[in-house]
């Protein structure tokens, strides 16, 4: 029986031959290293995503590439200044619409905004809903004719090259107790660049969240905190999950639920990253270039 540590003798041709495989994989191996390009987004392909100041409420507008996406339309006491603010910003009509739950400080415009734009699709939750307001967008959603689903989550669309994933509920609505629950969480890539808009979301769907998807899926360079603030949500867990660089807080100047709550600032601030408030700055703007984010305000 040969011993485990006995050595094989090679012969001198097989010698050459490894030697010639192991030169022409090291060359390989080395051109490879020299020209393999560098990951870049190309030049131009800007996406513009507007925290816009509505008050006590939210309302996001992201263009890119001439394409229009809405989510949220804020409280019925800035109509006025959301109007003016999609003009300005020279919008025409709508690839998509969100609207993340039926709250009058996330939809309370939605049914002027559907009348008075061309909307490819209108993304809505909560189709139980009894409101005053709710019948209103259900009548404005009848007399445009535009077309209106109710995504799962997982569910994928995309704005030329901006992936927009719906996250959650990861329940029918009708399951939950809070209707702030039947958020939609909303991702969106464009390039290297994420951010995500977890509407008014509380704990418990932050906790399913954190139980179904891996640190990777609900990493962002970009968190809009979600439910203005509010210690209800933003448990220290998704926050860290999440670990965004820049967080975006929407809520009205001495607002009388008192968003953003100290305890989110504080979970937040132990966690470094930027905070722009729109009760602070007003309005923000942020520019992605699918490698890099800026903040143009």
């Amino acid at each position: 029986m040969p011993k485990r540590n006995s050595k094989r003798k090679i012969t001198l041709p097989a010698a050459l031959v490894l030697c010639v495989v192991a030169v022409v994989f090291y060359l390989i191996q080395d051109q490879e290293t020299e020209t393999a390009p560098v990951s870049s987004y190309p030049e131009g392909c800007t996406m513009e995503v507007h925290f816009i100041d509505v008050g006590q409420g939210m309302a996001t507008l992201i263009q890119h590439e001439g394409e229009n996406l809405l989510i949220d339309t804020g409280d019925r006491s800035a109509k006025d200044e959301l109007m003016a603010y999609l003009e300005e910003a020279g919008v025409t009509d709508f690839t998509y619409i969100i609207g993340s739950h039926p709250h009058e400080d996330h939809v309370a415009n939605l049914d002027d905004v559907i009348l008075a734009y061309d909307v490819g699709t209108v993304f809505l939750t909560g189709s139980d809903y009894d409101s005053a307001l709710w019948e209103d967008i259900q009548t404005a959603i009848e007399t445009s004719g535009v077309v209106t689903e109710d995504p799962p989550a997982g569910y994928i669309c995309t704005m030329e090259d901006v992936l927009l994933e719906f996250m959650a509920p990861l329940q029918e609505d009708t399951e939950y107790s809070d209707v702030n629950d039947w958020s939609y969480v909303v991702k969106v890539t464009h390039g290297e660049d994420t951010f995500l808009f977890p509407g008014d979301a509380t704990v418990y769907s932050e906790n399913e969240m954190l139980a179904w998807y891996t640190r990777d899926e609900l990493n962002v360079d970009v968190l809009d905190v979600s439910h203005h603030g509010s210690y209800l949500s933003n448990s220290p867990q998704f926050l860290e999950k999440v670990s965004a660089n820049i967080y975006t807080i929407s809520c009205g100047e001495d607002n009388q639920y008192g968003h953003p709550q100290s305890d989110t600032l504080n979970r937040i601030a132990a966690l470094g990253g930027e905070v722009y408030r729109t009760d602070e700055s007003g309005t923000i703007v942020m520019e992605s270039s699918g490698n890099s984010i800026t903040v143009k305000n």
